[in-house]
């Protein structure tokens, strides 16, 4: 298991520890920002090397700015896109490149 984090590491590596311990299955914690997308190649690269590939992938980070209608500038708008729309895209043609 990949457990994801861009800025909390001590709690990304406490799951994995925890996965670790309570399920008997190999866990790391691994860096990105995932709203870049080579910060998501390297990602990926270390999730592959480490633990020799991804047979699953859960996207499940989101970030609501209020709605586009409420105001909000292009700039959040642009990370809200790039966060729940962008990343998850480039992820998952990552693991259809490698696991075709």
């Amino acid at each position: 298991v990949a457990v994801h984090y861009n800025t909390k590491k001590e709690t990304a590596e406490a799951l994995a520890a925890q996965l670790q311990k309570s399920c008997g299955i190999k866990a790391i914690a691994v860096q990105a920002d995932i709203k870049d997308r080579e910060s998501v190649n390297r990602m990926f690269d270390k999730v592959d090397k480490a633990l020799g590939g991804v047979d699953i992938l859960v996207n499940n980070a989101c970030k609501g700015l209020g709605g586009i209608l409420s105001g909000c500038s292009y700039e959040d708008f642009d990370y809200v896109l790039r966060l729940g729309v962008a990343a998850p895209y480039w992820l998952t043609k990552l693991l259809l490149k490698v696991s075709l």
